[in-house]
């Protein structure tokens, strides 16, 4: 599996090299799953899209059990535009979390960026049962809506994104 990926231009070569030389510092703790898991969110923060991928896999080779390692991963997925993964991570996570509205919302983000309209519209609108205060969700579920041939449906949804975020130009 290849882990280059998009990152910030120009500064793969640098991330590579304060990877190494974090995981060669004392403080880390090259076999516990929660370290991977920090230093995956740190490089992510960054930008460092490569770094957190690895971190993320390496914690979820340690404890396959550990599900914040795969919402992460398949954020991370996202970013990197390698939506069948990203689906596939953020699955495993809401199937082990069905409460989690972040995990749907990601999830849904991926079925839309896949254009499997169906399926994005099911997760958002799972988004927004759990989260109702959701603007985002309302948002892209509009646009499903309107891809959808449904624009009653999709003036509605995004009349709810407006009314729960209406300075957010995004929502709009």
């Amino acid at each position: 599996i290849s882990h280059e990926g998009p990152t910030e231009t120009g500064l793969e070569e640098e991330f590579r090299q304060a990877r190494e030389k974090l995981r060669a510092s004392p403080e880390f703790a090259g076999t516990d799953p929660e370290a991977h898991l920090r230093f995956a969110e740190a490089l992510h923060h960054r930008g460092d899209l490569t770094g957190a991928t690895e971190e993320y896999q390496a914690a979820i080779t340690l404890n396959q059990e550990l599900t914040e390692a795969y919402r992460g991963l398949g954020v991370v997925f996202i970013d990197r535009h390698d939506w069948m993964r990203a689906v596939k991570a953020l699955t495993i996570t809401t199937q082990r979390r069905p409460e989690d509205a972040e995990a749907f919302y990601w999830l849904g983000r991926a079925h839309l960026a896949r254009g499997d309209w169906k399926e994005a519209a099911e997760v958002l609108a799972r988004t927004i049962r759990l989260k109702p205060e959701d603007a985002e969700a309302y948002a892209d579920l509009g646009l499903v809506r309107m891809v959808q041939g449904n624009p009653p449906a999709a003036v509605e949804a995004l009349r709810q994104a407006v009314s729960l975020k209406p300075d957010d130009a995004d929502a709009h």
